[in-house]
């Protein structure tokens, strides 16, 4: 294998020594390497696409997007839908925090500490060089320091970006880090106009409840990729939220919660599972409705996974 130099690959590309030099650096040119000071690249290595220029949106490009706690009930149910949209998903992760490996195989983990600038900045070295997304899962954390850290490492993200990319934050309650989201998005509008949104989680306390948490990722991901316009977009949502008292009961249902909450119950059951419910609704009293149908399909198909 021949390999050139910098100037001769100056000559050959038609851009700049500097430029090619940087590319270098940035680990963006396949197969070079560093002999001392200088730079040998193969003679057969193809440009590098210029990710700041807009025939890069004609080109097969994969789209890449960073999830902050990723390794969260959200994260999870969050990546397939990335994926699906054709993105390449990475995640940072809490150093101490737990990570299912089932879940999060094959996607590239960064971890570090939030409330530890130097560890944040060694974390932010190993990410790429550009990003279309991200996205900011808020955990139980809310000091002054996370908050600080958070606003240093989006605005890191913010370099990354151009006005195509997007940001969405999840909020575990709407409270003061709604003014640090506008703060951030004025300092993203000045910069390079990425658009910011938000998703705000009202959601009860308590060990006696269910979330549907893919329902949400379902939000996120509209949030990321749907408002291609907007800036400022904040949607509060309960996750489908469903509390129990101490007797194991619910308040009355209406007729969408009752079904949603059954959905969720069959779309957690395996082979294994055993689920008993009890009707009231005479026969003559079933309709056409989607929500009933879909829940007598559902019965049918959990028939037949028992069978």
């Amino acid at each position: 294998m021949s390999y050139l130099s910098i100037k001769e690959m100056s000559e050959k590309w038609g851009i700049s020594e500097r430029r090619i030099m940087r590319l270098c650096q940035d680990n963006r040119i396949d197969g070079a390497i560093k002999n001392g000071k200088v730079w040998c690249i193969p003679e057969e290595t193809k440009k590098p696409l210029d990710k700041r220029s807009k025939i890069a949106s004609y080109m097969d490009i994969q789209r890449r997007v960073m999830v902050a706690n990723l390794n969260t009930e959200i994260g999870y149910c969050l990546l397939p839908l990335l994926e699906k949209e054709g993105y390449i998903v990475e995640g940072i992760c809490e150093e101490k925090s737990k990570i299912d490996i089932r879940k999060l195989k094959n996607v590239k983990i960064l971890k570090t500490d939030f409330e530890n600038q130097d560890t944040l900045e060694k974390m932010l070295r190993k990410t790429e060089q550009y990003y279309d997304g991200f996205i900011f899962i808020d955990t139980d954390k809310s000091n002054e320091t996370f908050i600080r850290n958070k606003e240093w490492l989006v605005l890191q993200f913010v370099h990354k970006m151009d006005v195509e990319s997007s940001i969405v934050f999840v909020n575990n309650k709407q409270n003061s880090k709604v003014k640090l989201e506008a703060k951030l998005a004025k300092k993203s509008k000045e910069k390079n106009g990425v658009r910011m949104n938000a998703l705000n989680l009202d959601i009860l306390n308590g060990s006696k409840i269910i979330i549907n948490f893919e329902q949400m990722a379902e939000d996120v991901c509209s949030l990321l990729t749907g408002f291609k316009n907007t800036t400022g977009m904040a949607l509060t949502t309960d996750g489908g939220c469903l509390a129990f008292n101490e007797e194991g009961r619910t308040e009355n249902l209406e007729t969408g919660v009752f079904y949603r909450a059954i959905d969720f119950y069959f779309k957690n059951l395996n082979k294994k599972s055993h689920l008993w419910c009890a009707s009231t609704m005479l026969e003559d009293e079933w309709t056409e409705e989607p929500l009933e149908m879909n829940f007598r399909v559902a019965n049918l198909e959990a028939a037949y996974l028992r069978s």
